[in-house]
């Protein structure tokens, strides 16, 4: 994120490559101390998806080198990572560090805004209305703003002294602003649903909570109910023409049409297998603005079935253990994190790394003992 910040775009490459080979070596080390079952659904998902892959090249005579093949490679990563990290305790000192980095990134978020300005609004070469810090969209840069945002929160509940409690809530004052500024319908969205369940969340009175299994079940297919609702409401003019207060320079209600559209009707063609290469022109390197649409046309249907299974199994492998609100509040992050996919697919396809920031949440939710 810094790297991206200051505008070293080959580092940040570097450094985002550098985090495959990472995972994988983090992943074996988990794997070699035990072995559960969201490991062998990884692996099975990992292998299935390959074959989808190659048969769809194979198909349309694409050529299997490391450039076409990055997208698939960024999805499993995203896998292998969440899944390590699911298994792995954090001490108190860890948890410290983590924090330390985040309130870093806060302070160096806000320092770079007010250093560089309205070159941190520049898209293509063009100075626009939407904050981006220098990544290649607004709505990626929402992503990473949110994903701090909303351990922020967490900060301001887990500090214990007033100080403290009060740098965190400038910071996450300052980055929700941030997150205004990028003017991502999506994050703002999701932004206030965090911000109504964490608020309720700290108003509670102690006591141990427990997920119900169908919020978890709802959570794990929510990106892909969208997709159909919203398709539902491309074509409802009256319910349109209601919400028109919405609709912003550049961005209409129905802005995803152009993207969700073409990628269906070639899903439609292929519906096991995929349009790995179709959805990409050849190149491989698509990205459809939804995680499990996203998932769906480049891997296939049974793919994607299989990845709300290892959503619903992370989700209640966790929500059904009773926890503090603090705990709680840290499985509300991990789930607004998922639900960003509902307009942003960066979590499993590409988006410099953002899937390490929705580990985090997971680390936080595993008992202080690890693997």
């Amino acid at each position: 994120m810094i790297t991206q910040v200051l505008g070293y775009n080959s580092w940040s490459s570097r450094l985002f490559t550098l985090t495959f080979v990472l995972t994988f070596l983090l992943w074996i080390i988990t794997a070699m101390k035990a072995v559960n079952a969201g490991d062998l659904l990884v692996l099975f998902i990992s292998l299935f998806a390959f074959i989808h892959v190659f048969l769809n090249a194979w198909r349309n005579g694409g050529e299997l080198n490391f450039s076409y093949l990055r997208k698939y490679i960024m999805f499993v990563t995203s896998l292998f990572f969440l899944q390590a990290v699911s298994k792995i305790g954090l001490t108190e000192q860890e948890e410290k560090r983590i924090e330390r980095g985040i309130t870093f990134l806060s302070v160096f978020l806000a320092a770079g805004y007010f250093v560089f300005g309205r070159k941190l609004y520049v898209i293509n070469g063009i100075t626009t209305n939407y904050l981006t810090f220098r990544f290649t969209n607004p709505n990626l840069t929402a992503l990473f703003l949110s994903c701090i945002a909303y351990m922020e929160f967490c900060m301001i509940l887990k500090n214990r002294k007033v100080y403290g409690k009060i740098l965190h809530l400038l910071l996450f004052a300052g980055l929700a602003l941030f997150i205004k500024e990028t003017r991502s319908r999506n994050a703002l969205i999701i932004l206030a649903v965090f911000l109504v369940f964490a608020v309720l969340l700290s108003l509670k009175r102690a006591g141990a909570i427990r997920v119900p299994k169908a919020v978890s079940v709802l959570v794990s297919i929510f990106p892909i109910l969208f997709v159909v609702a919203y398709l539902g409401f491309s074509s409802n003019y009256g319910l349109k023409r209601r919400l028109a207060f919405l609709v912003s320079e550049g961005k209409g209600l129905d802005s995803r049409m152009s993207i969700w559209r073409p990628a269906l009707s070639r899903f439609h063609r292929s519906p096991i297998v995929g349009a790995y290469y179709e959805i990409s022109g050849g190149s491989g390197m698509s990205q459809l603005h939804n995680t499990h649409l996203d998932i769906l046309a480049s891997y296939g249907v049974w793919i994607l079935i299989l990845i709300c299974i290892l959503l619903f199994y992370w989700l209640h492998t966790y929500g059904r253990q009773r926890r503090d609100k603090l705990q709680m509040l840290y499985y509300l992050g991990f789930v607004c994190v998922l639900l960003l996919g509902i307009g942003e697919a960066a979590l499993f396809s590409g988006g410099l790394g953002i899937y390490i920031l929705a580990g985090m949440y997971l680390l936080y939710l595993k008992p202080s003992t690890a693997v």
